[in-house]
């Protein structure tokens, strides 16, 4: 496990630079630059980052202006500077759905669905696909159960040789087998929590843990992310 310190966390999300910062962002401004989704997925990351760190208050806060703000982005097809046709629209939905999976405990399968279909026509537009690409969104797949897509990359991107301890757990049963997903959270959490990828562990976390203890709430879920961290 990689050494990782939540107490530094929290002071830096307590700090100047942390939820305070997101939760003063104002609407009009990110909506004329097109920024309301990338915006909303900057505080998700920091809502989670509040989980961790037990600022459920402000947690909650920036969860409901994130939410607003993706439906709101999502409603008007929202175009942003840098647009990627199919996979910015696959990220907006993607983080809707785990938006109201934090806030609401719910399991939005519509949204994953869609947002695979929209990631599958990213992929599909591209010359060659990338494996980082994959790597980075296959949590994606698992969590929408599009587990037919899923392998069909796994197999052309890795016929042969060692993968990617993401996708080896990935081409498995994860829901169903502990001690695989368990294995994962030891290897990555600490390298995921030391670059700031806090949502995409609150994911990881999710789609590992949560359809076997769907009666948890999510808040807890999250806060499993201690377990795998020094």
């Amino acid at each position: 496990m990689t050494a990782f310190s939540f107490k530094n966390l929290q002071k830096t999300t307590a700090g100047k630079t942390g939820y305070a910062l997101d939760l003063a962002a104002q609407y009009e401004e990110a909506k004329a630059l097109g920024g309301l989704a990338s915006s909303a997925s900057s505080f998700l990351n920091t809502a989670v980052a509040c989980i961790l760190t037990d600022l459920h208050e402000p947690a909650r806060q920036l969860l409901e202006k994130s939410r607003k703000w993706l439906e709101d982005a999502n409603a008007n097809n929202e175009r942003p500077q840098r647009y990627f046709p199919h996979a910015t629209e696959a990220q907006r939905l993607y983080d809707l759905a785990t938006c109201r999976w934090l806030l609401e405990g719910i399991h939005s399968s519509q949204l994953l669905e869609q947002s695979i279909a929209a990631r599958e026509r990213w992929f599909d537009s591209q010359r060659k696909m990338d494996r980082t690409s994959f790597v980075m969104t296959v949590h994606h797949y698992l969590d929408a159960r599009a587990q037919a897509q899923m392998t069909r990359h796994i197999s052309k991107l890795w016929p042969d040789g060692k993968r990617p301890v993401e996708i080896e757990v990935a081409s498995q049963a994860l829901a169903s087998n502990r001690s695989i997903i368990q294995n994962l959270y030891a290897q990555r959490m600490g390298e995921w929590l030391s670059v700031g990828r806090y949502l995409d562990a609150a994911c990881w976390l999710k789609v590992g843990l949560w359809p076997i203890d769907s009666l948890r709430p999510p808040f807890e879920i999250v806060r499993e992310a201690r377990k795998y961290v020094l």
